[in-house]
């Protein structure tokens, strides 16, 4: 094999892995900001849990009329850039969310911000975990701030928490099963490995809840009709669990996969 042939074989991977909505963390080519725009177009509020530095908050504040905003970052190096962000369209908690209240321990790495967590990175590199700090932070649910929610019509959720998204979920579930229109876009990685999350366990919990459950590709949304063993596997890919909005009644097109067809709702 040529090192010319080999250079297309990697780079024709690459393409179908991205096609297929993995290890692409580009939210403008990867479909996360086409979903969020297609979902904000109808949400009424919007909750940014793990908002970092406020990329997708400040997507939602730019629109007109901005939706409620209500953003979650315990990292504290962080607030002054997302309360700028906000631009008065919403508020800012210093927290982290779980599926208890308490307190946490954050690791922080001293340059890889979005990699901050409530684990210490196990399955990182030694040199890369030498650089991580850590700051106490106090331990909330998203349920604790039902009240704040309550009066959504229609509520969007971003949940990016490096491995803690199910814990976040389940701290959700009554808000989740009173809001009349609820959708919630999450990151799957092997963060969750480092969590021991069953991705499983998360997609049985939004189907008991009435949720349509998608995978979020670069064109649109693939309808997951039921759990296939590889979507275990410790990959970046981002989904998306709908109910209430009109985007699910909108039309589809066919889409051919390994386990049979399913739909595909474009952007």
């Amino acid at each position: 094999m040529t090192l010319e042939q080999f250079i297309a074989r990697r780079e024709a991977e690459r393409a179908w892995a991205f096609a297929n909505g993995y290890n692409n963390g580009d939210p403008a080519t990867n479909g996360e900001y086409a979903c969020l725009d297609a979902l904000l177009a109808e949400a009424d509020a919007f909750v940014d849990v793990g908002a970092n530095e406020g990329l997708f908050l400040a997507r939602a504040a730019a629109r007109t009329p901005a939706p409620r905003i209500l953003a979650f970052e315990p990292n504290p190096a962080h607030a002054a850039l997302i309360t700028e962000q906000l631009a008065g369209a919403g508020r800012l908690e210093g927290v982290a969310l779980g599926d208890k209240p308490g307190s946490a321990i954050l690791h922080v790495h001293a340059t890889h911000h979005a990699t901050a967590s409530l684990t210490d990175r196990p399955r990182m590199s030694p040199r890369f975990r030498a650089e991580m700090s850590t700051v106490e932070v106090p331990l909330r649910r998203l349920d604790d701030y039902a009240a704040d929610l309550g009066d959504a019509r229609k509520l969007l959720i971003k949940i990016d928490a490096e491995g803690f998204e199910f814990p976040v979920i389940r701290g959700a579930e009554r808000l989740l099963a009173q809001t009349p229109a609820c959708a919630v876009m999450f990151e799957h990685s092997f963060a969750w490995l480092e969590t021991g999350e069953p991705l499983l366990g998360c997609f049985q919990a939004f189907d008991a809840l009435g949720f349509d459950f998608f995978r979020i590709l670069p064109v649109g949304l693939e309808h997951v009709r039921f759990f296939a063993n590889d979507m275990e596997r410790a990959q970046y890919c981002n989904y998306v669990a709908i109910r209430g909005f009109d985007l699910l009644v909108q039309p589809t097109v066919p889409l051919p996969t390994v386990y049979g067809e399913t739909t595909l709702r474009l952007f």
